[in-house]
């Protein structure tokens, strides 16, 4: 991946709100700043990660993962690995990694970037790390089938109905995203 890609998804994209845009532009800030962003070793300003939001094969429900470190149900997604050829790739990895779930499909409203979030993580949370942005880079996807299995840093996969989600221990970015797929798959 470099920036130059990047910049162009994120110019082809447009913003679901306000906040979304806010995270965008800072994004294409880091993008100008110096330092390797797509390294999960680089902490200023932070490093680009990817995630996968992921529909149900009847499209009415989100895969969602109870994170190890977070603490709260969220997205598969993370780093972004060496070997990754682009962000979709590694939120296609991610998904695998985190749910066991490779088979996806991108229907006709999945293209493009889903969602744009930046999100702050704290000093010491991860293998003690100091405080760092995630530029998470998100992209939709519709599962063929439910079957998922909890691995790295999932303690559990589950799919929520989206009518559910303001009981789910979640955060806004995610149900902004979940609000994002459904207007989509409305279309």
């Amino acid at each position: 991946m470099d920036r130059d890609r990047l910049r162009a998804l994120l110019a082809a994209h447009t913003p679901s709100d306000a906040q979304e845009a806010r995270c965008v532009e800072r994004t294409l800030a880091a993008l100008d700043a110096p330092g390797d962003l797509f390294s999960k070793r680089s902490f200023e300003p932070g490093h680009v990660c990817s995630s996968a939001l992921v529909v149900s094969p009847d499209e009415r429900s989100i895969l969602l993962v109870s994170h190890r470190d977070f603490g709260f149900w969220m997205q598969p997604g993370g780093h972004l690995d060496p070997e990754d050829p682009d962000t979709l790739a590694a939120a296609r990895r991610e998904l695998a990694e985190e749910a066991g779930l490779t088979d996806v499909d991108r229907p006709e409203w999945a293209t493009g970037l889903l969602d744009v979030d930046v999100h702050d993580v704290p000093a010491g949370m991860k293998r003690g790390e100091p405080a760092h942005n995630h530029f998470d880079i998100r992209y939709a996807f519709r599962a063929r089938t439910l079957e998922v299995t909890a691995a790295t840093d999932a303690k559990d996969a589950k799919w929520f109905p989206f009518d559910g989600l303001d009981e789910v221990n979640t955060d806004d970015s995610v149900r902004r995203a979940a609000r994002r797929l459904t207007e989509r798959i409305a279309e």
